[in-house]
């Protein structure tokens, strides 16, 4: 299902208007990926158990309530929500902001998370048969990045060109799927690197020992001014050839989802 305007739901009135729409909208709801792309000044929608989703705004910020928290997701931000979540979304703009979201259908993420653990001579031999699989996101905001934001703009350039075919829509949500899992897992295993970096210091430290390797050296003539202004030239033209304070050239600025929906609409 792809819906290029925000869904007229509760808690806005019922009218005769919308009633067909809303008993369609509902039967689908939850069984089937689909894609919300639209602009609005004001949306409001109540609490809901909602499906695995990727959350994007531009040009304004929309607000989800989870857990009794508030996250605001604005130009420069996206936001992951686990399948089975409950919570409530706010749009209120004094001009039209862009809503843009994934909804993947039941089950996805686990099938797409288990495929990407499974080896591939174990896949050649097991063929169709199924396999069990888990993955829990970090509902945090994460910023806009090289690795998902591209897959992102392309789904939502291809909608705004007219792309309505529901075989595209389940190849495109797998393919993003497999970016967020890879993604997610990395971040993990970075925190997991840094958590073990940090503790192995503070028990160093508790012991009486050093964190890294002990240097001493023993200098037999005092430091004039002249050499310390030297030594400073010495560290300043080291650190730059290695890359420490050195600005990097020819990196072109990853374009933010913002533009992307400016150039599209």
């Amino acid at each position: 299902m792809i819906l290029t305007e925000l869904p007229d739901l509760p808690p806005r009135p019922l009218t005769a208007r919308v009633a067909a729409f809303r008993r369609d909208f509902y039967r689908r709801w939850g069984r089937e990926n689909c894609i919300v792309s639209g602009m609005s000044r004001h949306a409001e929608y109540g609490l809901f158990r909602q499906t695995l989703s990727i959350k994007c705004a531009a040009q304004g910020s929309e607000v989800y309530f989870v857990d009794r928290r508030r996250v605001t997701v604005s130009d420069d931000t996206f936001l992951v929500l686990n399948e089975g979540r409950v919570y409530a979304s706010s749009l209120n703009s004094a001009t039209d902001t862009y809503s843009f979201s994934i909804f993947f259908r039941p089950g996805l993420g686990d099938e797409i998370a288990a495929g990407l653990q499974r080896p591939l001579d174990s896949a050649l031999e097991d063929g169709s048969l199924p396999v069990k699989g888990c993955i829990e996101f970090d509902e945090s905001l994460q910023h806009h990045n090289s690795k998902i934001t591209p897959v992102l703009r392309f789904i939502q350039r291809q909608i705004a060109a007219g792309v309505r075919d529901e075989n595209w829509l389940e190849e495109q949500c797998q393919f993003l799927l497999e970016r967020l899992i890879t993604a997610h897992h990395q971040r993990e295993s970075h925190l997991a690197s840094e958590l073990e970096a940090a503790c192995w210091t503070q028990r160093a430290e508790l012991f009486g020992g050093s964190a890294g390797p002990s240097i001493s050296c023993t200098r037999t003539s005092p430091i004039t001014s002249r050499s310390q202004t030297s030594q400073r030239r010495r560290t300043s033209r080291g650190s730059i050839f290695c890359g420490c304070s050195r600005r990097r050239t020819g990196a072109r600025p990853l374009r933010s989802f913002a533009s992307c929906a400016r150039g599209a609409l």
